[in-house]
């Protein structure tokens, strides 16, 4: 029976996602990266989600290992990019924005009656991942700024804890995932730079937040 030895992260800065496996102490097994297009200041979210399937499905071919020897998975993200999305009876339509300090709701989006979700790339994997809207406080703060005076009104996610260190819900058992598996923690690229820093390697990127994750579980 295989063991849960790796750390599943999974990343999105400017147009590359990537996924790395890491072990224990802090070693990088194997990573695959796929990049997405971008143009005039937009990209496609469903485009994100497909390449990052790929990635994972690749690192995993890599590394030869199987989806059940990965301990938990961990998302991270830049603040800058910003999604909204619309399920509408299981369709789902998105937009991707590059600032996200300049978006607005998609015209086609106010045709429909299904609620408007909206964040960052983290949030938007999440979702895709666990089916769970859910921000950390510090990321709701940023959700709310950026939320302000949009129509139609955006659907409120929920608002986790600061105190809550449990894990953030399951990944559903789908391919390239063979089962489920828990989402230990949504990372902001900000969160993993040291004091000063303003350049941090992938594979730096990679070790920093599954030693953040693998922390968190030791408190719980």
């Amino acid at each position: 029976m295989a063991i849960a030895r790796f750390l599943l992260v999974l990343s999105a800065q400017s147009n590359l996602v990537r996924a790395a496996l890491v072990t224990r102490d802090a070693q990088v097994a194997s990573s695959a990266h796929k990049t997405f297009q971008c143009a005039h200041g937009a990209f496609d979210p469903a485009e994100v989600w497909f390449q990052t399937k790929r990635v994972t499905a690749a690192c995993f071919d890599i590394g030869r290992t199987q989806p059940r020897e990965l301990a938990a998975c961990v998302l991270v993200s830049d603040d800058d990019a910003w999604c909204v999305w619309q399920d509408n009876a299981g369709v789902v339509d998105a937009a991707g924005f590059l600032d996200g300090d300049a978006w607005t709701v998609p015209a086609r989006f106010r045709e429909r009656a299904a609620p408007v979700m909206a964040g960052t790339l983290r949030a938007w994997l999440l979702w895709n991942l666990s089916d769970a809207y859910v921000l950390t406080a510090s990321d709701f703060l940023k959700w709310q700024t950026r939320a302000a005076a949009r129509a139609p009104a955006l659907t409120a996610p929920r608002v986790r804890d600061a105190r809550d260190t449990s894990d953030f819900g399951m990944l559903r058992a789908r391919s390239p995932f063979a089962a489920t598996l828990a989402l230990r923690a949504v990372l902001a690229t900000a969160d993993l730079r040291a004091a000063g820093e303003t350049e941090i390697s992938a594979d730096d990127l990679a070790r920093r937040a599954a030693a953040r994750a693998f922390a968190l579980r030791a408190t719980t």
